[in-house]
């Protein structure tokens, strides 16, 4: 007597040799499976189909607003040329005016607690009225800032200065439509507790003003691939499907029965369902070129009018502010521009290269304040570099590009990150700014600082300035509390400057 046993494929696999299958027997097993689906009783159908009309319901989209930037002077520019606390400008003695390369009898106020010369390449750019405002309305836009920081913490020059973790994220710890932040020309380490978070870096030349930063050089990089083939309407109907059949499987394979089989189920389609915007076609564009921003219409700046460099800065900028980016990262190279005494090119490279750098850095800021008030919004700018550059007075140059006479810093001296350095958080808002702190002590007679022992390093101090940051915009403090503390800062709460 013969007893024939049915075996399946996993009975199959175990017999040595193994069995081998042709075309036939595959077909054979995909029509059997394909029968039994279309057999499936009418009572079966009827139920998956009757869970499918039970759309996943996704929550409303959170934008976190306020701007965040930061500016990171790689090779220690002249830092005391650029923002000038009240606790320097109160004591600025000739000797200490002359090593920050500014002239004490041009220093103005800017916003509540801070200063700048008028007669600096950087003053002139920031005291500038952006294109749509007049004097008086400028000056009274600057009063609504103020200025903290710690002195004294960013103490090692140029390479030694490298990558100490001056370069911070805020994509991790704030809620936006985009998820990320927009870093520009970014090249040096992040700080440990920054590592890992969604960024699109922009590689442009950030040097020198209007060189290559375009609205188009970030536009390109937001949208979807192949962008030709695909619109608002084919990912939502796409994410519709994919919400239908999830439902009708959802009985099948026991999601409710899952630990967060649900949840993942509904994050992957609300996420599909969220990211239907970006297929727009020239997405992009309507967001980084501010003459396409609606609602930029009716505000003061006028967006056609400002330089391409400069529409690209202020609605990264404005994006941040609205909250559909989270934060933009600039890195400046080039800011290690000493000079020799007996160089005979000595005032060229002066006027080319000190006055533009410290120029643009103005501009900046500039277009960082002019976009929080279009937004009307809060905002902090964090300011750092890897030491200084020590100077030996002024020198009267014009600076190519805008064409303006302007008192440069005479960078004659060697690196002089030891002597004077510092970090700096600059606050905005609508309409009373913060009370900020500064921590380190400022010495009148010669311009030096020395930094207090609580900010013990480069990560500390970039801790303190983004969590304060974090604090002052309602974003996510603790958690960036916690990340910071992972990597080794202790009490991170206690080097903020609020």
């Amino acid at each position: 007597m013969i007893i024939r046993v049915n075996k399946n494929f996993k009975d199959d696999s175990k017999e040595k040799p193994h069995r081998s299958y042709t075309r036939r027997d595959f077909l054979a097993k995909g029509l059997a499976a394909g029968t039994a689906t279309a057999l499936l009783p009418h009572s079966l159908v009827g139920s998956l189909i009757k869970d499918a009309v039970a759309a996943t319901t996704c929550p409303p989209q959170v934008r976190q607003p306020g701007a965040l930037a930061q500016i990171f002077r790689n090779g220690g520019p002249a830092n005391g040329a650029a923002f000038i606390h009240q606790i320097q400008a109160s004591g600025m003695t000739s000797a200490a005016a002359t090593f920050h390369g500014v002239i004490a009898g041009d220093l103005v106020k800017v916003g509540t607690n801070w200063y700048v010369s008028k007669t600096s390449p950087f003053g002139i750019a920031l005291l500038t009225p952006p294109a749509g405002y007049t004097a008086a309305s400028w000056t009274a836009t600057l009063a609504k800032t103020s200025l903290g920081g710690h002195f004294g913490a960013f103490a090692a020059d140029d390479g030694a200065g490298d990558n100490l973790g001056n370069l911070g994220s805020a994509s991790g710890f704030k809620t936006t439509s985009l998820g990320k932040d927009v870093r520009v020309n970014v090249s040096n380490n992040m700080v440990d507790w920054a590592k890992g978070y969604p960024a699109v870096n922009v590689n442009v030349n950030v040097d020198q003003p209007s060189t290559g930063l375009t609205p188009t050089s970030i536009a390109n990089r937001f949208g979807m691939t192949p962008a030709a083939n695909t619109s608002p309407a084919l990912v939502t109907n796409a994410a519709t499907a994919a919400d239908s059949l999830s439902s009708i499987f959802a009985n099948v394979f026991n999601l409710g029965g899952r630990k967060y089989g649900a949840q993942a189920v509904s994050k992957a389609v609300c996420g599909f369902y969220g990211s239907a915007g970006l297929a727009t076609n020239g997405i992009g564009q309507t967001l980084f070129d501010p003459t396409k921003i609606t609602a930029l219409a009716s505000s003061t700046i006028k967006p056609a009018m400002l330089s391409a460099s400069q529409q690209a800065l202020f609605s990264a900028f404005y994006q941040s502010a609205i909250g559909s980016i989270a934060g933009v990262v600039i890195q400046q190279n080039g800011c290690d521009y000493h000079q020799a005494t007996d160089d005979p090119d000595l005032l060229t490279k002066l006027q080319d290269s000190v006055s533009t750098n410290d120029y643009e850095a103005g501009v900046y800021v500039a277009m960082f304040i002019a976009a929080c008030d279009a937004a009307a919004t809060p905002g902090s700018l964090i300011s750092v570099a890897n030491g200084n550059c020590g100077n030996t007075g002024t020198v009267d140059v014009t600076v190519p590009g805008p064409g303006v006479a302007a008192k440069c810093p005479n960078t004659l001296q060697a690196d002089t990150g030891g002597t004077f350095s510092a970090g700096y958080l600059l606050c905005f808002h609508p309409s009373t700014p913060p009370n900020l702190l500064t921590t380190g002590t400022f010495n009148a007679s010669n311009g030096s600082v020395k930094a207090a022992t609580t900010v013990f390093s480069v990560p500390a101090a970039m801790a303190g300035l983004y969590l304060t940051a974090f604090k002052y915009l309602g974003l996510d403090m603790n958690g960036a509390a916690a990340a910071m503390a992972a990597t080794g800062i202790n009490n991170p709460t206690s080097l903020m400057v609020i």
